[in-house]
């Protein structure tokens, strides 16, 4: 990833299940490495787990999310300020 990227969309099919998903920071030359996270509906969100938003995601910095999946038949992101409800893709936040 390049310095100052903006959105960058993983997607990955879980079978249900407790999982730990990390994030780590690469670069963040002016000190602030914003960052955000959007699960999909049949996925929650487990205590202890770092905040799904944040600024301070910087050089070697990591954030868990320790996140429990149940079954679902088409998961959709509906709970989401980053995310289109009706594209269900991730907004673009900051053009560079």
């Amino acid at each position: 990833m390049t310095t100052g990227a903006r959105i960058v969309d993983i997607t990955s099919q879980l079978q249900p299940g407790s999982y730990v998903a990390e994030l780590k920071g690469i670069e963040a030359p002016d000190g602030v490495g914003t960052y955000y996270v959007c699960f999909s509906d049949n996925v929650t969100l487990e205590a202890g787990s770092s905040a799904l938003s944040g600024r301070d995601l910087v050089r070697d910095a990591t954030k868990s999310f320790r996140i429990k999946v149940v079954k679902g038949a088409n998961p959709k992101i509906s709970n989401c300020a980053y995310v289109n409800a009706t594209t269900n893709q991730a907004r673009m936040l900051q053009h560079e």
